[in-house]
């Protein structure tokens, strides 16, 4: 049966959760599970954003079935080769001849060695800054190599303000039946997934990391990035005053003032908005920059 979630009116959230894996990456224990986060974006042109891991191919191809319903994919954007992010590229490409497959030159010389069907006449090679227009959608792709693999990139829709992020702003655990963090009621469970998952997987790579954070500034205007869409291991659905992969508000009933804009991403269990270090603290706010809902400043 299909799992869905609308992130805005054109952004579609089709991913799956794992909670049969004990081990991620056969390292760490992953006791609520695990999720697979890939996007679906209706447009004049449509883009899958990121596949998911074999584990849930089934509930995954049902899932984005049912999101383009009788309309057929024109891009699907590989933001990270990953096998986790990366599993059903084949399969896509299979049942839908026309996709062209977007990605850096680094993501299709990956490519080449974990798949084995053509591939060169769907190629579209982009780079840092480069737009893929969709019609009212416009996305403008960021490198961000070695966070934490050498191919990984993001997607930034400029239209909705959502940042793609592939593994970045990731956690360990399921989504629990819940893709906005307004909908936890245990809201500070994810903490310490989130740090966990940042030691183990991300944080090595601390010079990239910074790196990339410091690079906003310089491809998006001051109001940007309403939220992030992680791919990988738990995904944040939307950075809505709540949330873990977002978008502005539409279609749900509550209103986000334009004073919410410059949130980074709240997972489902942690509704506050998250202040970037590169963003300047406002008035009131704590060391560590979280606000708790409902108010999240003007900064």
């Amino acid at each position: 049966m299909q799992n869905i979630r609308p992130v805005t009116d054109s952004v579609i959230w089709v991913g799956a959760s794992d909670r049969r894996l004990a081990l991620f990456e056969n390292m760490f224990p992953v006791p609520d599970g695990v999720s697979y986060n890939s996007y679906v974006i209706l447009d004049e042109k449509v883009a899958i954003l990121d596949t998911a891991d074999s584990s849930v191919t089934a509930q995954y191809l049902e899932n984005v079935a049912a999101a383009l319903g009788d309309r057929q994919p024109d891009y699907l954007i590989v933001n990270h080769m990953e096998p986790d992010h990366c599993a059903n590229i084949e399969e896509l490409c299979r049942r839908y001849p026309g996709m062209k497959l977007v990605g850096n030159s680094k993501t299709f010389g990956l490519m080449a060695q974990f798949y084995d069907f053509p591939m060169e006449e769907r190629m579209i090679t982009v780079k840092e800054r480069d737009i893929l227009d969709l019609g009212h959608h416009k996305l403008t792709f960021v490198m961000a190599p070695m966070v934490h693999w050498p191919e990984a990139m993001m997607t930034y829709d400029t239209t909705e303000k959502i940042l793609f992020s592939a593994d970045a702003f990731g956690s360990f655990g399921a989504l629990d039946g819940v893709l906005f963090s307004d909908e936890h009621l245990d809201f500070k469970a994810l903490h310490g997934e989130m740090r966990r998952y940042y030691s183990n997987i991300v944080g090595k790579y601390g010079m990239q990391v910074q790196a990339v954070l410091k690079r906003p500034r310089r491809w998006t205007s001051p109001s940007s990035a309403r939220c992030t869409a992680p791919s990988g291991a738990k995904t944040w659905a939307g950075c809505w005053i709540s949330t873990r992969s977002g978008a502005p508000m539409p279609p749900r009933s509550r209103q986000w003032p334009s004073s919410m804009g410059r949130c980074t991403a709240t997972p489902p269990r942690w509704p506050i908005c998250w202040r970037p270090s590169w963003w300047p603290a406002a008035p009131g706010a704590s060391p560590s920059g979280m606000y708790p809902r409902p108010m999240c400043p003007t900064w």
